[in-house]
């Protein structure tokens, strides 16, 4: 069992995988920490945010993450009221979340209040990292 905080949300336990594992060196963890399917809860509020997970997983070198295997969905309320997409979610080694990538096949979303589609231009969603933003967390897009 595994048991880890992400966005300020403690312990959300769950199964890791067999090739789950851990290295302690001078410059910090390194390895692969990944959760068997369907352990990972489905569903988590992440800065007051609904978090919805296909897949976790994540591999470090020197306590930074390099590779993300999360993938899932943000719900964005009224106003906006749509679903966002995202995959190889990365966190600090805090638990909070850095960044992601939108899907290539992400196609249009319509904003609920504006009436109109919303197109992501395809950067990376980005998330800040430093206490201040910790203390007042939510995502930006573009």
């Amino acid at each position: 069992m595994a048991d880890s905080m992400i966005g300020g949300t403690p312990n959300i336990t769950w199964q890791i995988t067999g090739r789950s594992k851990y290295y302690i060196r001078y410059a910090g963890v390194s390895g692969i920490h990944e959760a068997v399917p369907h352990t990972f809860p489905s569903t988590l509020y992440i800065y007051g945010y609904k978090f919805d997970f296909s897949n976790y997983g994540l591999s470090y070198l020197d306590s930074q993450v390099t590779n993300s295997r999360t993938y899932g969905d943000v719900t964005i309320p009224y106003p906006s009221q749509h679903v966002q997409n995202f995959d190889e979610l990365k966190f600090d080694c805090l638990g909070a979340l850095t960044s992601a990538k939108v899907p290539a096949n992400d196609g249009a979303h319509k904003l609920a209040y504006w009436n109109g589609d919303f197109l992501h231009p395809g950067h990376p969603v980005s998330c800040g990292t430093t206490p201040a933003f910790r203390a007042r967390a939510g995502l930006r897009l573009g």
